[in-house]
């Protein structure tokens, strides 16, 4: 738990769901990906790229993303290396808008996979 400006406990704002589906490993962010639930969020994106072993697909679905940051890019960049060096391929699926804005000022859209969310349901 982390905590809101008035003291309290406060819940963490990005969600994660992880599935097998059929060759690959989806794993679904939504919510908030900011400094303080960046962790979290990469924690689980490792733990999938580790069921995706070895050498099956990650996808990694960011539609429900509400707001991103460079905490979130620089997780989703480790994120990258780590499935490049154990040979899984990795895909993003129909990241947001706040992904997308990120990505595009950081000039690391190239350096992904993407995918619309009709073509992750037809894989």
């Amino acid at each position: 738990m982390r905590t809101s400006a008035d003291g309290r406990a406060a819940p963490w704002i990005v969600s994660v769901d992880t599935r097998d589906v059929g060759g690959a490993v989806l794993c679904r962010i939504a919510g908030e990906v900011d400094a303080d639930d960046a962790p979290i969020a990469e924690k689980a994106l490792l733990d999938a790229l580790h069921r995706a072993r070895p050498s099956r697909q990650l996808w990694v679905e960011l539609s429900g993303v509400r707001f991103f940051s460079a905490a979130g890019l620089n997780a989703l960049l480790r994120l990258r290396q780590a499935a490049a060096d154990q040979g899984s391929p990795l895909v993003l699926i129909a990241p947001a808008e706040p992904v997308r804005r990120v990505l595009k000022l950081a000039r690391a859209g190239s350096c992904f996979q993407f995918a619309g969310l009709g073509e992750a349901a037809a894989a």
